[in-house]
């Protein structure tokens, strides 16, 4: 069983996978982007920029598929 597990680990290491560097155009799609280096380690001023991003990207995201077709009808009447 010991033998199985250390050629398991072996093997793993041989392949082992590593996350994408995350670049400004899906800078919404994840939250991560806040913990990585390309933020954490940034100048107040690009940290402000990949925020920025980040929001247009999460509104965009909101703009292209409307709350209202979540119910099927317009809510705009009820709001």
């Amino acid at each position: 069983m010991m033998v199985a597990l250390a050629i398991a680990k072996f093997v793993m290491r041989l392949a082992e996978a590593r996350p994408a560097e995350p670049d400004m155009k899906n800078a919404g799609d994840y939250q991560e982007i806040f913990r990585h280096p390309m933020f954490t380690e940034a100048t107040p001023s690009e940290q402000q920029k990949i925020m920025l991003a980040s929001a247009r990207a999460r509104y965009d995201d909101e703009m292209a598929y409307p709350w209202d077709l979540y119910f099927g009808r317009d809510l705009c009447e009820e709001l």
